[in-house]
């Protein structure tokens, strides 16, 4: 069963039309008017369906970055590239990035001039005997990526995932053990010729309040913040046999110390089992991809608006 709430404090699942500054705060933002969740980027193929990952765009916004299942391994991957000319997204095409190898994640510098990436392409002086992604960077060479540089940062044997940069420039991932049994995030930054250590980042405050608010009838994947306070929480139900249902995402604000109250989402975010979120840089949209099948966007003012 899918569901679509605004996580609030304490709460039980409530309805109601969103309400208060958020909404009025957007509408003020020159943001284009739309009408729910729409098709973003390169249109994709029956083949492709069930097989499409997270999706990224570059800085000045004219090329589509996303990572698909390609073979019959469980973590045999690609990274694709589309590009904007004339104002259409041309067909995705297989980004060369040295070798035969599955790479995931991708992640544009903010300044244009490095690719970030993880890969299961061989780490340098690994003797962990765990095959596990890695994290890489290629640099800007014309139109195109080249010289695939390991990132030291990275730890052998474990798996890094979830890449994408901060508002700070810095690089934000998922160490995950490679046991499997936990995860937890770090931050690098670029130091003018390589990337520095790798430093803890605390738990996303919206999502370890809602791990302790929502008890064990629900399970909370994650967070993704937003702008003016607003966080994208990743919440599934979970059944008596432990099994998860598809996850969704919700929207709550910062207020004070606590999150706002529960208000149903709209704009059709809900449809499709949304994932891997993330908010445009003009906080107009909130883009995901649907199903593991196509790229979606959705106006932001109306997600609030509710349903």
């Amino acid at each position: 069963m899918r569901f679509w709430i605004l996580l609030g404090v304490g709460s039980a699942l409530l309805a109601g039309p969103a309400q208060g500054p958020i909404v009025s705060q957007l509408q003020e933002k020159s943001c284009p008017k739309g009408k729910g969740a729409e098709q973003f980027g390169p249109a994709m193929s029956p083949g492709d369906s069930g097989k499409v990952y997270s999706s990224v765009l570059s800085p000045d916004g004219k090329e589509f970055y996303f990572f698909k299942l390609v073979g019959p391994g469980h973590e045999d991957y690609r990274i694709f590239r589309s590009r904007l000319s004339s104002g259409y997204w041309s067909s995705s095409e297989l980004l060369d990035l040295g070798g035969d190898y599955s790479d995931l994640y991708p992640a544009p510098s903010p300044d244009g001039k490095r690719l970030v990436f993880a890969s299961y392409r061989p780490a340098p002086g690994d003797t962990s005997g765990h095959r596990n992604a890695h994290l890489w960077y290629v640099v800007r060479s014309g139109k195109e990526w080249v010289e695939p540089r390991f990132i030291h940062a990275s730890t052998y044997g474990y798996y890094h995932s979830g890449l994408r940069h901060d508002a700070d420039g810095s690089l934000r991932f998922n160490r995950t053990t490679p046991d499997w049994q936990s995860t937890q995030q770090f931050s690098i930054r670029w130091t003018d010729t390589a990337y520095s250590s790798a430093e803890k980042v605390p738990p996303d405050p919206a999502a370890e309040y809602w791990r302790e608010h929502l008890g064990d009838s629900m399970y909370v994947w994650g967070a993704v913040g937003g702008p003016d306070g607003i966080a994208l929480v990743q919440v599934s139900r979970v059944a008596a046999n432990g099994r998860r249902s598809p996850a969704v995402y919700f929207l709550s604000r910062l207020q004070g110390n606590e999150w706002s109250d529960l208000v149903p989402a709209g704009g059709g975010l809900g449809e499709g089992a949304p994932n891997f979120a993330w908010f445009s840089r003009d906080s107009c949209y909130v883009h995901y991809t649907s199903d593991y099948t196509s790229f979606r966007r959705v106006p932001l003012a109306e997600v609030l608006e509710g349903r």
